[in-house]
């Protein structure tokens, strides 16, 4: 379970909507903040709940979280051969973004270090074949080629998988289970979970059934619905959905399969919107540079493509920014426990930001903070407002805000809130939120006005990852017990749900479809599943970008196979060459079907 965070700073609020000030620290304020928005505001938020999509605190089985919990974090030094800051070992990969479990009483002093550049929070995020094979040409491919992806290593970070499944027998070579307790996989990696082989792989369970089915997707070996790569291995990665812990589940199953000497594809059908939206957040970043000749990732662009969570305004000295949020009232079974903007605009210029209540009660305006944790909590009415403003700039050169309000005794109080954001200095250009809201609550706030488009997140905006969208290959099946079934989505085009790009500053995203609705699968014996989604003993079907991305995988696997040094843009002109947009010029992009439907 999600343990509580008691901050590991002392924040005092006062009342009437005005925050009490900090203590500031001598080092803090000579280098400015290190500290990541989402950092501060976790740090900041109420000791009550844990902030939105915050980390699980490492051996926390209860509501209460330890004395000292654990905060699994992104880091980057000055130095990138740096091993050990504060007494705290550092997990590095190919690149400059490290990981480090750091507790909760040595943040400040980790943070404060002079080779530590910046830390970012540990954020959830969550994990979004019969006529879809021929429509991508695999069978005729596989026929002409010869390639079934023998001596390549899938990789899955996902819910896990099943064991059982007679799709998978004798084909999985190891499973690191993050969420069961144990020494971790060693090799510089984070000491949680543990890395299982052989019969004692069985203890772990998909009970989602999440990881099951794109695994099979990916290469399944069953006869009635195969997958696309039938003579691949499985590396499989049970997640936490910890970024940090996601980053190196990505890293361990890279390392593994260069001991094993073998190319390798890693599947992430997973994502959120903690983050900058143009590549280059520390998630991204890490997961981008461990890919190279022979070490591919595949990520789902996600499923937000009609979701109304994404605001941009242009922010100028005569012209204030003010995004407005229809939260559901609170008697509403809709309701809001709370929700979060995530704010970003050009570190040409800075901004001052407030929230604005639905009953007109707003806080102060909030400047940027040069002290870490750059966050102020304030009371409005029966809410508690965290906003975080630091003073630097991400290593993208921009800069973040985090606006985050929870109801004391319950929802938020329902009506029209607004973050407003005004100039204090330069030019900030284009100032781009991000709505996040509970898991169990999605349309329990929406920004009033909503902009589709740039709703690609981590780690689908990573510039080296193939990011693909969701093609509708078909919107009705027959279940188990022959009965007709049907969803309501237009075949035969790109899935309405599929979250269109670009990425913000113009970066091109998606880079190609696949099909993604509706998809038959591998089934998990030990997940919860409504019965008119199985369509045969140990099969299902599922939608999602979720399900177009181990499509491609499997097909990358099939490449790797004859060519096992390919790199990342080789594996996307590939891809991109067999690929089509109806009606559409050959090589035109678009937003939502990247450079269209894949076919090889």
């Amino acid at each position: 379970m999600v343990g509580k965070l008691k901050p590991a700073f002392k924040l005092a609020t006062g009342a009437g909507g005005k925050a009490a000030a900090k203590p500031k620290s001598k080092a803090a304020s000579r280098r400015g903040c290190k500290m990541s928005a989402s950092l501060a505001a976790l740090l900041g938020a109420p000791r009550k709940r844990t902030p939105l999509g915050a980390m699980m605190a490492f051996g926390v089985q209860g509501p209460v979280a330890p004395a000292d919990p654990t905060l699994h974090v992104l880091v980057r030094c000055t130095d990138t051969a740096t091993k050990s800051v504060a007494g705290v070992p550092l997990a590095k990969g190919a690149g400059d973004v490290m990981t480090a479990l750091v507790p909760a009483s040595k943040l400040a002093k980790f943070v404060a270090a002079p080779q530590v550049q910046r830390v970012s929070a540990p954020r959830m995020m969550r994990p979004l074949m019969d006529i879809a094979l021929p429509l991508a040409g695999v069978p005729k491919y596989v026929k002409k080629t010869g390639m079934s992806g023998k001596g390549v290593i899938i990789g899955i970070v996902d819910t896990g998988i099943d064991l059982t499944h007679p799709d998978f027998t004798g084909r999985v070579l190891k499973l690191w289970d993050q969420e069961i307790a144990g020494p971790g996989p060693g090799d510089g990696l984070g000491n949680f979970g543990a890395v299982l082989t052989g019969a004692a792989m069985t203890v772990s369970k998909d009970v989602h059934g999440h990881g099951t089915h794109v695994a099979g997707i990916a290469g399944g070996g069953g006869q009635a619905y195969p997958g696309v790569a039938t003579g691949a291995e499985y590396l499989i990665v049970k997640t936490n959905f910890q970024n940090s812990a996601i980053v190196e589940g990505v890293r361990w199953i890279f390392a593994e399969a260069a001991k094993l000497g073998r190319p390798c594809v890693v599947n992430l059908s997973l994502g959120g919107h903690y983050d900058s939206h143009d590549g280059m957040d520390d998630t991204s970043v890490a997961i981008s540079d461990e890919c190279g000749p022979g070490r591919l990732v595949v990520a789902a662009a996600g499923n937000e493509g009609g979701d109304p969570i994404h605001a941009a305004q242009a922010v100028t000295a005569a012209s204030p920014g003010s995004f407005g949020i229809l939260v559901k009232p609170r008697k509403s079974l809709e309701s809001a426990p709370y929700f979060l903007v995530n704010g970003w605009y050009s570190g040409k210029g800075s901004c001052e930001v407030r929230a604005v209540s639905s009953t007109g009660a707003n806080t102060a305006w909030q400047k940027l903070i040069a002290t870490d944790p750059a966050v102020k909590t304030y009371t409005l009415g029966g809410d508690t407002v965290t906003i975080s403003t630091p003073d630097s700039a991400a290593p993208n050169g921009d800069r973040q805000f985090v606006v985050e309000v929870q109801g004391n005794a319950g929802p938020v109080q329902g009506g029209t809130w607004k973050v407003e954001v005004r100039r204090k200095s330069g030019n900030p250009g284009v100032v781009h939120a991000w709505l996040l809201l509970h898991p169990d609550r999605p349309s329990s706030a929406r920004f009033a006005v909503p902009v589709f488009d740039s709703l690609i997140g981590s780690p689908g905006a990573g510039l080296d990852v193939v990011t693909v969208a969701s093609y509708t290959s078909r919107n009705t099946w027959k279940d188990l017990s022959g009965e007709e079934e049907s969803v309501g989505l237009a075949p035969d085009t790109i899935s309405e749900f599929s979250s269109p790009g670009p990425l913000r500053g113009g970066g091109l995203k998606p880079d190609v479809a696949a099909p993604g609705a509706m998809i038959a699968s591998c089934l998990s014996s030990a997940s919860a599943v409504e019965q008119g989604n199985v369509i045969a003993k140990r099969y299902r079907v599922m939608a999602g970008t979720s399900m177009a991305a181990p499509f491609v995988s499997g097909l990358l696997a099939l490449l790797l196979e004859g060519k096992p040094q390919t790199t990342p843009a080789q594996a996307k002109a590939w891809l991109k060459k067999g690929s089509s947009i109806p009606n559409a010029a050959a090589g035109k992009h678009d937003v939502k079907w990247g450079y269209g439907l894949i076919k090889v």
